[in-house]
């Protein structure tokens, strides 16, 4: 079952009740404006639905299918990520990036090294990996199912 969906040119999104992860995936060309638009959602998901605060598992964003990265888009990321960790404890919700081959890892490493909360983030290849990379953040943290 999926909560409040985005669908918007280059990204779609939406959170998995069932498996309570938030799901993005991208397409085309990653640009400022649909990043900007991606968090504008997330910011109005956890707002109206507090409750996924507290019992998400993790975040997934899926690169695999990006073409292309504008340069700007990177700044945008981190700014927005920023204003969107300020406005939500997110300290406990691990993030996966899921990449399509080395050019996307560095790409998305590059956004990972500037950012202070490296640790609960990480590039990862498919999605088992990152519910992979889920349970061992949260089983570090103390949180066991």
């Amino acid at each position: 079952m999926a909560l409040f969906p985005l669908d918007i040119e280059n990204a779609k999104g939406h959170y998995d009740e069932d498996q309570k992860i938030l799901i993005v995936a991208y397409s085309g060309t990653l640009a400022p404006a649909v990043t900007a638009e991606m968090y504008v959602w997330l910011a109005k998901l956890a707002a109206e639905n507090p409750h996924l605060l507290h019992e998400v598992k993790g975040a997934v964003f899926d690169f695999r299918q990006v073409t292309k990265f504008t340069k700007s888009n990177l700044l945008t990321m981190r700014r927005e990520s920023g204003v969107a960790n300020a406005q939500f404890d997110m300290g406990h919700v691990p993030v996966a990036l899921i990449a399509s081959g080395l050019r996307q890892e560095q790409q998305l490493y590059l956004t990972l090294r500037f950012s202070s909360e490296e640790s609960r983030k990480r590039v990862v290849n498919s999605m088992e990996e990152a519910k992979s990379f889920f349970e061992k953040f949260r089983a570090g943290m103390g949180i066991v199912e």
